[in-house]
């Protein structure tokens, strides 16, 4: 049922089912021009190219409902997210308990943030825009 409303009233106007790359070329336009471009004052934005990370081939498993991340979604999410502090941070930054306190910076909702540190999330329908399901 989620699905179908979402195929009417979001994906198909899109042309997700006609044409995914169409979709795919605008994600990665917006993400370059709107997500790429978030400024903060005083906090660092890390851009995440969810459409980069998720793949929306239907035999990936990646997604659920072609829209939203599956728990195998959100492990490799979560593991960007990870790696990103990590890098940025040091190993010590993403202490399994610590992690978010550590950091200063909490995932939610595809995203990084912090009082110092914002990581903003592009992707959505089925991230890349890959064949629909």
């Amino acid at each position: 049922m989620f699905s179908s409303r979402v195929d009417a009233a979001v994906l198909s106007p899109l042309g997700y089912n006609s044409n995914p790359g169409r979709l795919q070329r605008l994600i990665r336009k917006i993400y370059e021009l709107g997500t790429c471009e978030v400024r903060v004052p005083g906090t660092r934005v890390i851009p995440c190219p969810l459409f980069e990370i998720l793949d929306a081939s239907p035999d990936s498993g990646d997604y659920i409902q072609r829209v939203e991340p599956s728990e195998a979604g959100g492990i490799k999410m979560a593991r960007w997210f990870v790696d990103t502090v990590q890098r940025e941070y040091g190993r010590d930054a993403t202490d399994a308990a610590a992690a978010p306190a550590a950091a200063g910076t909490a995932a939610t909702g595809g995203s990084l943030l912090g009082g110092s540190t914002a990581a903003t999330g592009a992707g959505g329908a089925g991230g890349s825009g890959a064949a629909p399901a």
